[in-house]
Protein backbone atom coordinates (compact mmCIF):
# COMPACT_ATOMS: atom_id res chain seq x y z
CA UNK A 1 0.00 0.00 0.00
CA UNK A 2 2.96 2.14 0.73
CA UNK A 3 4.24 2.02 -2.94
CA UNK A 4 1.48 3.30 -4.53
CA UNK A 5 0.53 6.13 -2.67
CA UNK A 6 4.34 7.08 -2.58
CA UNK A 7 4.12 7.12 -6.55
CA UNK A 8 1.10 9.02 -6.39
CA UNK A 9 2.11 11.80 -4.49
CA UNK A 10 5.24 11.86 -6.49
CA UNK A 11 3.47 12.15 -9.87
CA UNK A 12 1.46 15.25 -8.32
CA UNK A 13 4.75 16.66 -7.40
CA UNK A 14 6.21 16.79 -10.53
CA UNK A 15 3.38 17.57 -12.39
CA UNK A 16 2.78 20.73 -9.70
CA UNK A 17 6.38 21.59 -9.07
CA UNK A 18 8.26 19.84 -12.05
CA UNK A 19 11.41 17.29 -11.83
CA UNK A 20 13.68 19.51 -10.15
CA UNK A 21 11.95 19.91 -6.87
CA UNK A 22 10.69 16.13 -6.91
CA UNK A 23 14.27 14.96 -7.34
CA UNK A 24 15.00 17.13 -4.16
CA UNK A 25 12.22 15.45 -2.21
CA UNK A 26 13.03 11.78 -3.03
CA UNK A 27 16.75 12.63 -2.29
CA UNK A 28 14.87 13.66 1.34
CA UNK A 29 12.77 10.64 1.34
CA UNK A 30 15.81 8.39 0.38
CA UNK A 31 17.02 9.82 3.68
CA UNK A 32 14.29 9.22 6.04
CA UNK A 33 14.53 5.65 4.11
CA UNK A 34 17.95 5.69 5.43
CA UNK A 35 18.21 6.56 8.70
CA UNK A 36 15.01 4.19 9.41
CA UNK A 37 16.80 1.47 8.29
CA UNK A 38 20.06 2.76 10.46
CA UNK A 39 17.45 2.59 13.52
CA UNK A 40 16.33 -0.68 12.91
CA UNK A 41 19.92 -2.16 12.66
CA UNK A 42 20.78 -0.50 15.67
CA UNK A 43 17.88 -1.79 17.24
CA UNK A 44 18.39 -5.10 16.11
CA UNK A 45 22.01 -4.92 17.43
CA UNK A 46 20.40 -3.79 21.21
CA UNK A 47 19.52 -6.33 23.64
CA UNK A 48 15.62 -6.51 24.64
CA UNK A 49 14.03 -4.91 27.05
CA UNK A 50 14.17 -7.06 30.55
CA UNK A 51 10.51 -8.10 31.30
CA UNK A 52 10.44 -9.03 27.55
CA UNK A 53 13.68 -11.34 28.05
CA UNK A 54 11.70 -13.12 30.82
CA UNK A 55 8.70 -14.50 28.64
CA UNK A 56 10.05 -14.29 25.38
CA UNK A 57 13.89 -14.21 25.22
CA UNK A 58 16.65 -12.82 23.34
CA UNK A 59 16.02 -15.66 20.28
CA UNK A 60 12.42 -14.26 19.98
CA UNK A 61 13.06 -10.56 19.65
CA UNK A 62 16.30 -11.83 17.49
CA UNK A 63 13.54 -13.29 15.31
CA UNK A 64 11.44 -10.20 15.08
CA UNK A 65 13.81 -7.91 13.75
CA UNK A 66 15.92 -9.92 11.82
CA UNK A 67 13.88 -10.21 8.82
CA UNK A 68 13.66 -6.40 9.26
CA UNK A 69 17.67 -5.12 10.00
CA UNK A 70 18.86 -7.54 8.03
CA UNK A 71 21.52 -6.05 5.36
CA UNK A 72 20.09 -7.35 2.25
CA UNK A 73 16.65 -6.74 3.03
CA UNK A 74 17.76 -2.79 4.34
CA UNK A 75 19.90 -2.21 0.70
CA UNK A 76 17.31 -3.95 -1.30
CA UNK A 77 14.68 -1.60 0.11
CA UNK A 78 16.74 1.55 -0.61
CA UNK A 79 18.02 0.92 -3.98
CA UNK A 80 13.84 -0.21 -5.06
CA UNK A 81 12.88 3.35 -3.28
CA UNK A 82 15.66 5.44 -5.57
CA UNK A 83 15.58 3.79 -8.86
CA UNK A 84 11.70 3.83 -8.64
CA UNK A 85 11.21 7.15 -7.59
CA UNK A 86 13.52 8.52 -10.07
CA UNK A 87 12.20 6.67 -13.24
CA UNK A 88 8.76 7.33 -11.79
CA UNK A 89 9.67 10.91 -12.09
CA UNK A 90 11.72 10.99 -15.23
CA UNK A 91 9.18 9.69 -17.26
CA UNK A 92 6.58 11.53 -15.78
CA UNK A 93 8.08 14.62 -16.83
CA UNK A 94 9.39 13.25 -20.20
CA UNK A 95 5.41 12.76 -20.51
CA UNK A 96 4.30 16.33 -19.50
CA UNK A 97 7.29 17.85 -22.36
CA UNK A 98 6.12 15.81 -25.04
CA UNK A 99 2.44 16.40 -24.42
CA UNK A 100 3.06 19.99 -24.21
CA UNK A 101 1.00 19.73 -20.37
CA UNK A 102 -1.86 18.33 -22.00
CA UNK A 103 -3.70 14.88 -21.56
CA UNK A 104 -1.88 14.21 -17.72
Amino acid sequence: MLFPLNNIFGDVLTEVYGFKRSRGVMWAGFGASALLAGVLWLLGKMPGEANWMQFAGQRSYDLILGGVASGGTIIASLVAHFSGEYSNSFVLAKMKIMTNGRYL
